[in-house]
């Protein structure tokens, strides 16, 4: 299983969050980037990567705001696991 980076993180997200380039700060719900069913394919792929299970009640912009706060929250995730 990979190692959460940064960089892995960036990579999931850009085919879902589209051509614009990212960075650690950039907002992905509150700017529109990633819509409902987007988020959803995001957290199953992190699910897959990094295997853990997210919980519904995670599953929110605290956790999942900016590729910063993902890599936060799946580190989080791992150290439970």
């Amino acid at each position: 299983m990979p190692e959460p980076t940064l960089d892995a993180i960036l990579a999931l997200l850009q085919p879902l969050a589209g051509a614009e380039a990212l960075g650690p700060e950039s907002a992905l719900l509150s700017s529109g980037r990633l819509d409902s069913f987007q988020l959803l394919d995001l957290v199953e792929s992190l699910e897959d990567t990094y295997d853990f299970a997210a919980q519904a009640s995670e599953v929110t912009p605290e956790h999942l705001e900016t590729p910063t706060l993902i890599l936060a929250y799946v580190q989080r995730k791992r150290a439970q696991a």
